[in-house]
């Protein structure tokens, strides 16, 4: 029975050989990459909205496996918007930083958003807010900025070097002021930035893992209102094989008051797209929903308590590459065959 067995295998490979050879190629580590070409043609695209009706968006739903099953799980989708190369590369830049100035982050984009070009600060944190505007200065974001320290006799802020800032008193008061530059990149320091750098280190870990993928941002999405009366945007979408990752990214505060309540939001989010998936008897069954939060507004702990039980993964910015390899490790196109 052995021998028969080595035989008819002996055999088998033969043929296959000769498919391989003679007909089609066989080897799926070069030619399993179904989702490479149509990320390459995205790739190549300005940065930008894709309307519906563009020539752009009917090439990527044309090709684009993801977004084509998405279409006839019933889902609209009228819009995506693609992040720039610049744009990319700031928001890497800013979240590689990030422990070194969120608090300077989440104030000044508060201070913007109330027409505030100032902050008033302890001389503890001017390190972190020194490190901030230098990278905002350095992408033009603000043309400079100033620093003044308290002086009490005078009940006034007086101009002070930067280098004197640093030695006073960490409990000392400071002001920092700045000119503000161009809006390119207002939206992104308001919170997109968070998508930006998920989405350039997906992509970054996806290519090293050898991964047959196609990713998009901020896909504008409609629910059929038959299943589910849902609509919003998918912040990252990524597909490698045919396993698929949809990021819901949250850069402030996760709050629960009165009649807002974050966490619900999320839950319904993920809840909505599974119900469709389900309803509409779609190709996409093995799919995995992330929240990126951030971890310095919000307690991991209770971020974990109440996502508990929901399927969604909470992932922490510089927990992203080791969450994709784990996400994806078994997806890759050059694993043994």
């Amino acid at each position: 029975m052995i021998e028969e067995m080595t035989q008819q295998t002996s055999a088998m490979i033969e043929k296959l050989n000769h498919i391989h050879g003679e007909i089609v190629p066989l080897d799926l580590r070069e030619s399993a990459k179904q989702h490479a070409e149509n990320f390459e043609f995205y790739n190549s695209l300005p940065g930008g909205r894709i309307q519906k009706g563009a020539e752009a968006y009917e090439h990527l739903f044309l090709k684009s496996a993801t977004l084509s099953e998405l279409y006839r799980a019933g889902f609209e989708m009228p819009f995506m918007t693609k992040f720039s190369k610049e744009e990319l590369t700031f928001a890497k830049e800013l979240g590689e930083g990030f422990q070194n100035w969120h608090d300077a982050w989440h104030l000044f984009k508060l201070s913007e958003q109330y027409g505030e070009h100032y902050k008033v600060t302890k001389a503890v944190f001017a390190k972190e807010w020194n490190r901030y505007l230098q990278l905002l200065k350095k992408w033009g974001v603000i043309t400079d900025y100033k620093a003044f320290s308290k002086d009490w006799k005078k009940k006034a802020f007086v101009a002070a070097k930067m280098y004197w800032i640093l030695k006073r008193n960490p409990n000392d008061i400071v002001r920092f002021e700045w000119e503000k530059g161009k809006s390119d990149f207002d939206a992104l320091i308001s919170g997109h930035w968070f998508s930006a750098f998920a989405y350039s280190i997906i992509v970054d870990h996806l290519r090293r893992l050898g991964s047959d993928y196609e990713t998009y941002t901020l896909v504008r999405y409609i629910a059929p209102r038959e299943v589910k009366d849902s609509s919003g945007d998918l912040d990252v979408v990524a597909r490698a094989g045919g396993k698929i990752l949809m990021i819901e990214c949250k850069s402030g505060s996760l709050k629960r008051f009165e009649d807002r309540d974050d966490f619900a939001e999320v839950i319904n989010k993920a809840e909505a797209l599974r119900e469709v998936f389900v309803q509409a008897d779609s190709e996409i069954i093995d799919y995995t929903f992330w929240l990126v939060y951030n971890p310095y507004l919000n307690d991991p702990n209770e971020v974990a308590r109440e996502l508990q039980d929901t399927g969604i993964v909470a992932v922490k910015p510089e927990d992203i590459r080791g969450a994709v390899r784990r996400c994806f490790d078994l997806t890759r196109s050059n694993l043994p065959v």
